[in-house]
């Protein structure tokens, strides 16, 4: 299957198998327009901040680059709900094992470094982690730690799946 997205979600072509359906895909993937030229970040966000305020999480840590961070893309979102974040006192080491990620490096120490971060942040108060960069999870995932943590592409796969299911 597949989305057609924008600032909206604008079209939704669903999984089916055999060759008639994906000459139809191709047919409607190759002719898809997006009628906007932007991307509701907005709307993944709270998608993302529900998921966490559901499970009951108050205060929560979150590891994203440096830019996501000084620019407080997450805090809004947040505040609306009441959970506090807490961001790592030395964001430069996300920042670089981020990089690393991006240039394709998968390095044990960093997965370490991010670990570290980690404990850093549950010994200030987080009681879980958001995942605030879509790479992060190419090197660290839940069950390389003891705190609950939100994967950002999860969820925003588990927020596409919830739209579909309303077609």
């Amino acid at each position: 299957g597949c989305f057609g997205f924008s600032s909206a979600i604008e079209g939704y072509f669903p999984p089916r198998a055999g060759k008639v359906h994906f000459s139809r895909f191709l047919k409607w993937y190759l002719g898809y327009s997006p009628k906007d030229c932007s991307t509701n970040i907005p709307l993944a966000l709270n998608f993302l901040t529900k998921k966490v305020k559901s499970k009951n999480f108050n205060k929560v840590g979150l590891l994203a680059t440096g830019t996501t961070i000084k620019f407080k893309i997450y805090n809004k979102d947040f505040d609306k709900l009441d959970i506090e974040l807490v961001v790592p006192e030395k964001q430069e080491k996300v920042t670089k094992v981020i990089m690393n990620i991006l240039a394709g490096k998968k390095l044990e120490k960093d997965k370490e470094e991010l670990k570290q971060i980690i404990e850093e942040l549950k010994s200030n108060g987080a009681e879980a982690i958001v995942l605030g960069c879509t790479d992060i999870p190419i090197l660290l995932q839940q069950g390389d730690v003891d705190i609950k943590v939100f994967d950002t592409v999860e969820v925003l796969a588990e927020s596409t799946i919830k739209f579909a299911v309303k077609y």
